[in-house]
Formats: structure tokens, C-alpha cells, sequence
């Protein structure tokens, strides 16, 4: 598992590290550190599993950074002043660290990240059994009783309904996803809001189509899950 710690406090950076190394014994893990005394480029982070970044440094706060990353990222906010808690929902933060008790959090971070990455459903594609991992279905579309599931990016098809797949699967999927017309299904952690207020994909300039019988739904879901 790759992540990376971003913070200006050396000392505290030294401190990070040998708690994860508790962590990776607690929970039988073996974790890659990248750890950065000033904000890096985006291109530098956006590729690990968990980003975990502090609020106040002196170059760049910590929440104007973090607008600077794809939305697909995960973000765990570290800080001294567990008042910022309220604060950083608006910036959809996968979770948030109370420096003072990093120790008890770390673990609860990662416990929680392991169990949603082991989330999965089995379905049958192509005559052949696939598992496939929650956190990885981008969105699913469907079309003449055919669902095509994003996953990552691969698109797999299966002869469904969409109403038949949520009734199978949906207590897997949990209030991750949200049906925003009658074709789609999205998963809420790729799903972004743009300047104009529409929303869209991570890594998508199209606006999502939100018809008016699942707009509620699904800004219900989506501030629900964001925080926003």
C-alpha cells in the first residue's frame, strides 16, 4: 500500500512514520511512505492509496491544496485543532486526524480504508466469474437490458437490468452510489462539482445528466456522503 504524509514539521514527520509502522504490525499491512516537507506538485501524490495532509503550512493551506487534486483522491486532513473537523467537510476529505491522538485514528483510518477496499461483488461476464472491488466501479450505464460497468478502466458488459443489479447488489454498494437518471448509476467518490455548480466525473469535462425524478436522490446521497 502506497501512501503519503505532507506536513512542514519535520519532528512530526519522524513521529507519522513510527506510527505507521504500529499500524502495519496491528494490522498485518506492509505500508510505503512518501513523506514531503512542502506541498509537492499533485502529480507527485495522486497516485497513492491515502494522502494525508496538514491544514496549516506556510507555503499553501492545506484545503486550498487539496482543490488542486482529482477528486478520486483520498484525503485525510491531520491537525492540532480538532475544530477544523467541521471545516474540512466542505473539502470532501476521506477522513480526519486529531494530531494529539494520531496513534488511535491511524488505526481506525486504515481499518476503515481495508474493509471498504475487500468490498466486492461476484458476477458472472463473459461465462466467467469476476470479483469485482466496490471502490474501483467508476459508474454503471445501462442500455437495452445490457449494464455496462466501469470499472477502472475496463468497461465489462452484462446482460441485466439496472433494477435487477441494485436489487442484487445494492446492500453491497451501500450510500456510495446514486442513481442520477435512469440509465446511471454513479459511485460518489469520482463524482466532482464543477465551477458552474453542475457535477461531473473525475477526469471527465461532460456534465452528468440529473433528471428530475432522481435529482432529489441524488443530492441527497451526494451531500450525505460529502459532507458538503
Amino acid at each position: 500500500m502506497r501512501i503519503s504524509v505532507i506536513d512542514d514539521d519535520a519532528d512530526f514527520l519522524r513521529l507519522f512514520e513510527y506510527c505507521i509502522r504500529s499500524v502495519e504490525e496491528t494490522l498485518h499491512l506492509k505500508i510505503d511512505i512518501r513523506s514531503f516537507s512542502h506541498a509537492p506538485s499533485p502529480e507527485c501524490v495522486m497516485k497513492s492509496e491515502l494522502i494525508f495532509l496538514d491544514i496549516a503550512m506556510p507555503d499553501i493551506n492545506g484545503f486550498v491544496y487539496s482543490q488542486r487534486l482529482p477528486a478520486s483522491c483520498r484525503i485525510v486532513f491531520l491537525s492540532s485543532h480538532s475544530e477544523l473537523i467541521t471545516d474540512s467537510f466542505m473539502f470532501r476529505p476521506y477522513s480526519f486526524i486529531d494530531k494529539k491522538y494520531m496513534q488511535r485514528d491511524l488505526v481506525k483510518v486504515f481499518r476503515q480504508y481495508c474493509m471498504e477496499m475487500n468490498a466486492a461483488i461476484h458476477i458472472r461476464i463473459s461465462r466467467q466469474e469476476r470479483r469485482l472491488y466496490i471502490s474501483r466501479i467508476v459508474h454503471i450505464t445501462v442500455s437495452r437490458n445490457t449494464l455496462t460497468i466501469h470499472y477502472g478502466k475496463e468497461k465489462l458488459q452484462v446482460k441485466q437490468s439496472l433494477s435487477g443489479f441494485l436489487r442484487r447488489y445494492g446492500h453491497v454498494l451501500g450510500e456510495r452510489f446514486a442513481r442520477n437518471n435512469a440509465w446511471e448509476l454513479v459511485n460518489l467518490l469520482y463524482v466532482r462539482r464543477m465551477p458552474d455548480g453542475m457535477f461531473a466525473l473525475a477526469g471527465s469535462a461532460e456534465p452528468l445528466v440529473i433528471t428530475g425524478k432522481y435529482s432529489k436522490g441524488f443530492l441527497e446521497k451526494y451531500y450525505y456522503y460529502t459532507k458538503e
